[in-house]
């Protein structure tokens, strides 16, 4: 499966049909992860997550990937936050990807390229 991000935009591909979705905002963030002793930083991607299904994590895939494939966690307090969150900005009606941005301090740029991490 090829996964590219283009203006705030992905698509999967598979080798049957192809598979698009979008996404309107997607923001890069560096959060400090758990590798074993060792902090570290590694790019976390926030955008607006599905409401289905209710309980999902934000960070669910992304921190399940760290953990499988690099041997990272992401820390509790961190989910916690990103989870806190979704919640305000689910009861404001405002967008997720924004108030991350706004409550991180962080003004970023919509990413441009998703590569394995």
């Amino acid at each position: 499966m090829g996964l590219i991000l283009i203006r705030g935009r992905f698509s999967a591909t598979f080798s049957g049909p192809v598979v698009r979705a979008t996404l309107s905002h997607v923001k890069k963030f560096t959060i400090p992860c758990a590798f074993g002793a060792r902090m570290a930083p590694f790019n976390v991607y926030v955008g607006e997550p599905a409401r289905e299904p209710a309980g999902t994590h934000p960070l669910e895939q992304q921190a399940a990937w760290l953990e499988r494939e690099r041997g990272g966690v992401i820390p509790a307090k961190v989910m916690t936050g990103f989870a806190q969150l979704l919640e305000m900005a689910r009861e404001s009606d405002v967008g997720y990807e924004e108030l991350c941005a706004y409550a991180l301090g962080t003004h970023s740029e919509p990413s441009a390229a998703v590569d394995g991490d």
